[in-house]
Order: C-alpha cells, then sequence, then structure tokens
C-alpha cells in the first residue's frame, strides 16, 4: 500500500514539474558564425554546418542549447548550411508571463517543404509573400535569417529565405517590407491589381501611388516587370522623397497631349449636340437624329479620354479605369458602326429616289429613336 502511494506521489511530482516548465526557443540567442556580403547574401547566426571544422559550428549562448528540427532544412545552394534554434527550459509562472522575443512550446519543429510562396521554394522577392500550407501542421511563417540575391530577367533580385512552423512566434513572423530599402515599405502601394493592388506600375495609366500618410513618396527599384506588352517598374512608397514623379515625363507628355485632343473633340461634340437640340428647325429634320445618335458615342469616348489623362496626370491609379476601356471602345466601335450603316441605307434609298424622279419621305423620328436604342443597347450587350 505504502508503495502504490509513493508511485502515485511520484508521478503527480513529475507531472506537476513537467506542467511547471516550458521550453523556450530564441533565435537570438544563436551563436553561431554566420555572416553578411551585400553582394553574395548572408546568413544569421542560426545557420550552421554538420562539419565544425569548417567554421560554422551549431552553438548557442549560455543558458540555450541547440534545438535541431525532426527534418533538417539545408540550403544546398549556398554550401549545405542547416537551420537550427537555441532552446531552454523555463519555469512557468503563476501569471504566464514570458520574454516577448521568445516563444514557449513542447514540440517545435519546422520544415521547408509547406512553403507556398512562388515556386514552393520558400525564397521570396518584394513581388510575393512568405506564406505556408494552411492545412499542414506547419502553417505559420517564420524568417529564417537568410537571404541572397539571384537573377531575374537578367537583372539582380533580392530574396529571402523562411520557414514553415507548427507554431506561431510573432517576432520571427517575416515581413515584406524587410525586402524593401531603409525608411521605404512595400505594403503602402496601391497601384490598381487585379483583385487588389501591388507595386508595380509606371506603366500607360497606372501611375507609382502611395496609401500611407508617413509612407506617401513612391520610388522606384530599378527592376522592370513585361506585361501585355507593356514595361512596369517596381516601386516602394518611402518616408522622404526623393523626387520621382509619379509617372514618367514622357507618358506625361502623352497624356497631356491626350487630355487636350479630348477636350477638344468633347466640346466639339458638345456643342454639335446642343446646337442640334436647341433649335427647333434643325430638330424637325428626323435625319439630322442621326447626328445625335452619332455623337453620343464620341462623347463618351472623349469623357473617358479625358478622365484618364487627367487623373494619371494627378497621380491617381487609373488601372481599373483601364479595364473598362475595353468595353467602352466595344461600345463606342458597334454603336457607330451600325448607326453609320442605317445612315448609309437611307442616304442610298435617298439617292435611288431621286435618281428615279420620286419623291422620298425621310424616316419619323419615332424610328430614328427606335433604331438608335436599338442599336446601343446591342452595344451594350456585346461590351
Amino acid at each position: 500500500m505504502n508503495s502504490c502511494h509513493f508511485l502515485v506521489s511520484l508521478l503527480l511530482l513529475l507531472l506537476q514539474e513537467s506542467l511547471s516548465s516550458r521550453l523556450v526557443c530564441d533565435d537570438s540567442q544563436c551563436n553561431g558564425t554566420g555572416f553578411y556580403d551585400p553582394q553574395e547574401g548572408y546568413l544569421s547566426q542560426c545557420w550552421a554546418l554538420y562539419e565544425e571544422a569548417w567554421g560554422f559550428p551549431f552553438a548557442c549562448k549560455e543558458g540555450y542549447t541547440v534545438h535541431q528540427f525532426e527534418n533538417p532544412i539545408v540550403l544546398e545552394e549556398i554550401g549545405g548550411f542547416v537551420y537550427f534554434t537555441c532552446c531552454k527550459e523555463e519555469e512557468d509562472s503563476e501569471e504566464g508571463d514570458i520574454e516577448e522575443s521568445a516563444i514557449s512550446m513542447s514540440n517545435f519543429q519546422c520544415v521547408d517543404t509547406e512553403c507556398t510562396s512562388y515556386n514552393n521554394d520558400c525564397w521570396v522577392d518584394a513581388t510575393d509573400k512568405f506564406t505556408c500550407n494552411a492545412d499542414s501542421k506547419y502553417p505559420y511563417p517564420r524568417k529564417s535569417g537568410s537571404g541572397g540575391p539571384t537573377f531575374v530577367d537578367d537583372m539582380p533580385v533580392w530574396f529571402e529565405h523562411y520557414v514553415c512552423c507548427n507554431i506561431d512566434d510573432v517576432k520571427a513572423r517575416p515581413d515584406i517590407n524587410d525586402l524593401a530599402s531603409e525608411g521605404c515599405v512595400f505594403d503602402a502601394c496601391s497601384s490598381y491589381a487585379l483583385g487588389g493592388v501591388d507595386c508595380w506600375a509606371d506603366g500607360p495609366m497606372e501611375p507609382m501611388t502611395c496609401d500611407s500618410d508617413r509612407y506617401k513618396y513612391p520610388q522606384k527599384t530599378g527592376r522592370l516587370g513585361l506585361e501585355d506588352g507593356f514595361y512596369y517598374s517596381l516601386y516602394e512608397c518611402c518616408e522622404h522623397d526623393d523626387g520621382t514623379p509619379p509617372l514618367q515625363k514622357s507618358i506625361v507628355i502623352r497624356e497631356g497631349v491626350r487630355l487636350a485632343l479630348g477636350s477638344i473633340g468633347f466640346l466639339l461634340t458638345l456643342i454639335l449636340l446642343i446646337g442640334i437640340c436647341t433649335s427647333r428647325y434643325v430638330y424637325s429634320h428626323s435625319y439630322n437624329l442621326y447626328l445625335v445618335g452619332l455623337a453620343i458615342p464620341d462623347l463618351i469616348l472623349n469623357m473617358t479620354a479625358i478622365l484618364g489623362s487627367a487623373m494619371s496626370i494627378a497621380g491617381v491609379s487609373t488601372r481599373l479605369m483601364s479595364q473598362s476601356g475595353l468595353p467602352i471602345f466595344t461600345f463606342y466601335t458597334v454603336s457607330n458602326l451600325w448607326l453609320n450603316t442605317v445612315v448609309a441605307h437611307e442616304v442610298y434609298r435617298l439617292l435611288k429616289n431621286s435618281k428615279g424622279r420620286r419623291r422620298t419621305f425621310p424616316p419619323t423620328k419615332r424610328k430614328v429613336l427606335c433604331q438608335t436604342i436599338a442599336i446601343f443597347a446591342c452595344a451594350c450587350v456585346l461590351a
């Protein structure tokens, strides 16, 4: 009986001991060699080699021990370095307080097989995201302390490495802004992109814009991307203005000319419409109503050109308007083509009757109105 009581007491003591302590891991406690080269890349002190004789040992600062992962995370690209972290057993206080820089877990594991960045390779540049497979056991991205350049479209691009873990460490979460220049961020970009915003702009009708009171000045990173036959610049939003305009000077000039021509076309078309509609004599002739129908698509197209160019010059993103440009142009083309076909038919009927010395009765206003509305409706459907 006494022996059973002793065993139960021992088990309870062990259980209490296991509950009162926890494993705390912190990358800042790594004490490996590490290196940094602005041209070649860098490794934090949490990367080492199995062959310690090569000068890159698995080491931690005093009080911490090396914690390697069950599935080794190896950088074959730069000599087979292995990622590790440093942990220690820590007593659990009544308040449950813990160092802000540390994380607490009983089985901390990370892998490099659950990354969902581009190519699923755990390497991210400024145009990508640090993401992990949310349905896996390792859904939380974590900075690994490794980065380096590679070439994309013959241009050097800086990439950062990350891993996916089973525990979320707030302080070790990777941030895309780490890839930005000093005093700059990427998450303030507001250039239009399908389904949201991005940091690619400076192409036709798309200025570089920033949605931040602090980081409000766009600056080019020097990287270009090709989309739909146009080159776009990757930019970042910064605290200080370096004089970078929202658009290239050549595009500003082009949009200025486009704005002037669109304004002239809009005013002339508007004057024509006002002249026809305010004159009883002119309006009474049904043939003139065809001119009204032909002027409306011109008015819409010129208004679109004016708004797009004005917004571009003002530094406002017009990518959304450029996406709607094709439907507007389709409406303009179809309605103009079919209305001109109707007008050509009426002119042909007039000439044919004139040749036969027969009197031609112009179409009624009702007929012209029905033809115009029907053509506009079909043009809207096709657009």
